[in-house]
């Protein structure tokens, strides 16, 4: 291990560390990158886009960065930590393992900016990351059939303006995450869903932004699976906000103690806005208890047309709610375990 640090970020390299075109057996592993600044111009002629990438810049490549600190680097584009790029010929995928990227700032997206590389993001953590538009933490951008993977994942305290911490364009697979305390100056404190990602396994926990605290749907949803909400805040929507462009299946989720603060506004734990009767949002196997909104009670939990199946629902069933059957209304008596986590939540 070591560090790679330009001395001022007046030095005339845009890139820390450039990975072009190697294969698996190339590894980073344990170093500090820090104080990399991209060019304010970009260069399409260029060997290397100078926007993007002001720590790593991966090109077409299968390299490895593991056990890496990836801190304070700045880009006028995206990737202020990492850009990882794939040309459509496709055959790579870089991995990530076990890093902490934090403290970037991205003028436009994402600390680590991937795309269509179909990367393997394992084991890291996203501490405090900017980003001036979309995925203060991570940005997916378009994947032509090769999708990101994101696993064992945390994202805390993360800015953006739409994707506090991710947003994801493209079919990702992102599992065992969790996103703690993300802002969103828009929508998605936490997750922004543009492509059709399958979710699963993931925590959201004290994210806000004033559409969609936890999670932002605006197109297909494969699947949202045993992920947990809890003290997700926002005007529409605080644990999730479904903007009805597509369908999404949600399934085996509990929804806790999320909160609609919009005037008049239900939907404390999902909040969905109907457009056409072919937009379905279908719900199954899930719990909404102690979310709080503004409008009628039984909207507070759920506000907007969606397919409800088998689900515990705090205060019943609204007239735009469809009934698919085998839904209750009892107390789940949740009960405040011992708490496994230094920051207080459970």
């Amino acid at each position: 291990g070591g560090e790679l640090v330009l001395s001022s970020m007046n030095d005339n390299a845009y890139h820390v560390v450039i990975a072009d075109n190697v294969g698996p057996e190339t590894l980073l592993d344990g170093f500090t990158i820090s104080g990399g600044r991209t060019r304010n111009a970009d260069d399409y002629t260029a060997e290397f886009y100078p926007m993007w990438g002001g720590g790593i810049y991966v090109d077409s490549s299968a390299a490895t960065i593991a056990n890496c600190i990836i801190e304070k680097n700045y880009a006028f584009q995206g990737g202020a930590a990492i850009y990882l790029y794939e040309t459509f010929t496709g055959g790579a995928s870089p991995k990530v393992i076990n890093c902490s990227i934090k403290q970037n700032y991205s003028v436009n997206d994402g600390a680590i900016y991937d795309e269509s590389s179909e990367a393997d993001i394992t084991d890291c953590k996203f501490f405090c990351n900017y980003a001036k538009s979309e995925g203060g933490a991570l940005y997916s951008s378009y994947d032509s059939g090769r999708p990101l993977k994101v696993t064992n994942c945390g994202f805390y305290q993360n800015y953006a303006n739409s994707g506090g911490a991710f947003y994801s364009d493209n079919d990702a697979k992102i599992s065992k995450c969790e996103f703690y305390s993300n802002v969103a100056a828009s929508r998605a404190g936490g997750l922004y869903i543009y492509g059709e990602p399958a979710v699963s396994n993931c925590v959201f926990v004290g994210n806000t932004a004033p559409e969609g605290g936890g999670v932002y749907i605006e197109n297909d949803l494969d699947t949202l699976v045993n992920c947990v909400f809890v003290n997700n805040t926002a005007d529409f929507g605080g644990g999730l906000y479904f903007d009805d462009y597509g369908s999404a299946y949600i399934e085996n989720c509990t929804f806790y103690n999320n909160e609609s603060k919009g005037s008049s506004s239900g939907g404390g734990a999902i909040f969905t806005a109907a457009r056409t009767t072919n937009d379905n949002l279908d719900v199954t196997n899930c719990i909404f208890w102690g979310n709080l909104g503004k409008s009628d009670a039984n909207k507070n939990q759920v506000e907007g047309n969606c397919f409800l199946k088998n689900c515990l629902i705090q205060d019943g069933l609204s007239p735009t709610h469809i009934d698919q059957g085998g839904n209750l209304f009892s107390d789940p008596l949740f009960i405040n375990t011992a708490d496994p986590f230094p920051d207080g939540y459970f």
